[in-house]
């Protein structure tokens, strides 16, 4: 290939390239927060049955039971029950042997919102999915680790490269022929 054929074949390559990382990262962008949003999914059912049972008259200790939850290490689904004054009332989680508390400005947000939806990080290491709902004596968290979620994305981020440097690739190789057999055919012309 001459000089003037590579910088006809990439000018007509560079925007189909540009074309195919916008839509790849577009892909990614979605499958992202589709996977990140599910996370919340069974969080926001416990929130909503808890806040039912509470309000009809369930302690919070009754909720949360006896059974613990080390949230840096389980997949498991824990509960924290907040009083009014954004103290602690019962919880289910662990870590680091004491009960882990969301910063107070998540429960100033739920006072004003009624519920928020958040990616909690406790400690490095640790990233919970969290939905905290308010009712009348307080608030309600409901989270599980992330680990398997965030796995899943970063294995879906990899197939997404992968597909992007192939497209890339055939994209390339495809203009490249089809710039070579063009130019064949105005030579025999």
């Amino acid at each position: 290939m001459n000089k003037k054929l590579v910088v006809k074949t990439l000018k007509q390559w560079i925007p189909l390239a540009v074309l195919a990382t916008l839509l790849c990262g577009v892909v990614y962008l979605v499958v992202q927060q589709n996977d990140r949003l599910g996370a919340n999914d069974p969080q926001v059912q416990y929130t909503q049955d808890i806040k039912v049972a509470l309000e009809q008259g369930t302690t919070p200790d009754q909720i949360v039971g006896q059974n613990k939850v080390d949230i840096a290490n389980s997949l498991d689904s824990f509960f924290i029950i907040y009083g009014t004054n954004k103290s602690i009332t019962a919880s289910s989680a662990t870590l680091n042997n004491g009960s882990p508390s969301i910063p107070s400005g998540v429960l100033d947000g739920v006072a004003k919102r009624g519920e928020a939806r958040v990616t909690w990080q406790p400690q490095k290491g640790v990233r919970i999915a969290a939905v905290v709902l308010k009712y009348k004596d307080g608030y309600i968290l409901a989270g599980r680790n992330m680990k398997e979620v965030e796995k899943g994305i970063d294995l879906q981020g990899r197939n997404i490269l992968i597909g992007w440097i192939l497209t890339l690739a055939a994209t390339l190789f495809t203009v490249a022929a089809v710039r070579v057999v063009y130019n064949r055919m105005s030579e025999k012309s």
